[in-house]
């Protein structure tokens, strides 16, 4: 009496990490293998399929069977909106047996976005007898990007 094992994931990183963009490129290649007929491997949820295309390379049709697959990104990453992709991933052999596992990636900011001020507009009138310390304005800005491309800098012009 012979077990069935399902499919099982060879070479899936267990993280990645990219730029924000919207490039068409290859985030990894993966493959998986098993004993018990082809596999597929897919996405295994909407949110996976909205973000990359899985397009198989290279599938054997005798043991071990193996199938090795290109993930390529699709979908814009935007750090700002969602900082790290879990893409599940489905293995799944011609006898029904499956794997699912997830492949994280964290997604790099780049210097993309504009800071902004608090007011697009600052107006103060200062008495003419003011001591010199006395603050006139307080003006703050933020800028949604990450470490130093998130830092404001001010210039008084």
């Amino acid at each position: 009496l012979s077990q069935l094992y399902p499919p099982r994931f060879d070479t899936l990183p267990s993280f990645l990490q990219y730029d924000e963009g919207c490039s068409n490129r290859t985030l990894a290649t993966v493959t998986a293998r098993g004993d018990n007929g082809v596999i597929t491997i897919s996405a295994n949820d909407d949110a996976t399929s909205s973000k990359v295309d899985i397009v198989q390379t290279q599938s054997s049709n005798s043991k071990p069977f193996i199938t090795i697959v290109q993930i390529n990104q699709k979908a814009c990453m935007d750090r700002e909106t969602e900082s790290t992709w879990y893409l599940h991933l489905l293995a799944e052999d011609t006898s029904n047996l499956k794997t699912i596992d997830t492949l994280q990636i964290y997604i790099l900011d780049v210097n993309d976005e504009k800071p902004s001020f608090s007011s697009k507009l600052f107006q103060k009138t200062i008495p003419e007898n003011s001591k010199t310390s006395t603050e006139v304005i307080k003006a703050t800005a933020t800028d949604p990007d990450n470490g130093v491309g998130g830092t404001v800098t001010y210039s008084l012009l």
